[in-house]
């Protein structure tokens, strides 16, 4: 039985020691969201993603499959598959709102991706991939580096490229390589982070690799030409960014100077319903590019039961979000079994509802990625 919420307590947002390719593009967006994502504790309040947990088992057989020899590769794949898994689950199973999505096999994808990752380990392991050097097993002999870490610029610059071998990066994606709606742009991101990897590996194995390949899950891999002045210029941009970002901790008190607000640059962060600038930001002309609604607002009274029992009623006062123009909403039918928190609500408490789907109609629904929370039980933010 889910146990009462209690108060959230603090989340201190403090200097961070080195940057990876990753974090070097989160700091970008948002250097608040760039804190936060290491900051103790601030999982606790992030709704997870199954497709990510299915991006990361997809990695590793990918991992696997390229440096494989010996035993036969379809126990490896299952072997490497059935762990992978088996530690997502485990950990969302754990976890106050991950719980929510159950066993793995019902996750959004969980076949698909179980299917891509055989075919595609199959291609790397007899030498099928299209892209040069990717699979050969005549290279066999060559130096493999899967999933080591690398580091370079005295420790403050940090990775761990999915596979390095014969003077290539391999990065392994589970979706597409390119920009949304451009076939032939790849991300701009994907190539920075190929180029931060060429660094980290001129430092440490003491010479140039000679390109990037960006493996999708699905369609061609795609080669990235690596120039070392280029590369060198990147992996400094980063470092800019990790110092303008400690240089920043070390002097604000206010943690709005951190925060990058705008419906893009939230789109995607894991931390809105926890976040004071997104609340204070967010408006309802943000809700097309945000893609969900969000609601703060007050509670009128206690959740009223619905269909016999199975769901609740949830009517509220708005305050803040995308559908502040809109004086009261109700939010319904809410699943307890996966809203967690909705039984221990009060009339009079504040709450905030993140992920919701708005209707052509601007009724709102509540989906598997919605988080409601009472903002008592929800962390203060502020910088160490």
């Amino acid at each position: 039985m889910p146990t009462t919420p209690t108060s959230g307590g603090h989340l201190r947002i403090g200097p961070i020691g080195a940057v990876s390719p990753s974090l070097a593009e989160v700091l970008r967006s948002c250097k608040l969201r760039a804190g936060l994502s290491r900051t103790q504790r601030a999982a606790e309040f992030v709704l997870g993603n199954p497709k990510g947990w299915l991006g990361t088992a997809y990695h590793e057989v990918m991992a696997a499959a390229a440096s494989h020899t010996g035993e036969p590769l379809d126990s490896v794949v299952s072997a490497v598959w059935d762990e992978a898994i088996a530690r997502a689950y485990e950990r969302a199973k754990a976890h106050p709102l991950d719980r929510r999505f159950g066993e793995p096999e019902t996750w959004p994808g969980y076949h698909l991706t179980a299917a891509m990752a055989r075919v595609r380990a199959e291609e790397l392991a007899r030498g099928k991939s299209r892209t040069e050097g990717c699979g050969d097993n005549s290279r066999a002999k060559a130096e493999r580096y899967r999933e080591q870490k690398f580091s370079g610029a005295a420790g403050k610059l940090v990775g761990r490229p999915d596979l390095v071998r014969a003077g290539v990066i391999i990065d392994f994606k589970s979706g597409s390589v390119h920009e949304d709606g451009e076939e032939e742009e790849v991300r701009l991101s994907y190539i920075r982070q190929l180029m931060i990897y060429a660094v980290l590996v001129k430092e440490t194995l003491g010479s140039w690799p000679e390109k990037g390949v960006l493996i999708p899950m699905v369609g061609s891999p795609v080669e990235v030409k690596l120039d070392p002045e280029a590369c060198q210029q990147e992996a400094g941009d980063a470092i800019g960014l990790l110092d303008d970002y400690n240089g920043l901790v070390s002097r604000a008190t206010d943690i709005s100077l951190l925060a990058s607000p705008s419906p893009r640059a939230c789109r995607w962060c894991p931390f809105q319903t926890i976040c004071p600038v997104f609340w204070q930001s967010v408006a309802p002309d943000w809700v097309e590019e945000l893609r969900t609604a969000a609601v703060g607002g007050t509670a009128r009274e206690a959740p009223r039961a619905i269909h016999s029992g199975a769901a609740l009623s949830l009517v509220v006062d708005v305050q803040s979000g995308t559908e502040r123009d809109q004086k009261i909403l109700q939010l319904a039918p809410i699943d307890p079994q996966t809203q967690h928190d909705v039984t221990h609500i009060n009339g009079g408490d504040v709450l905030r509802a993140t992920g919701l789907l708005r209707r052509p109609d601007r009724t709102l629904r509540i989906t598997q990625r919605t988080v409601l929370a009472a903002v008592r039980n929800l962390p203060m933010l502020e910088v160490a």
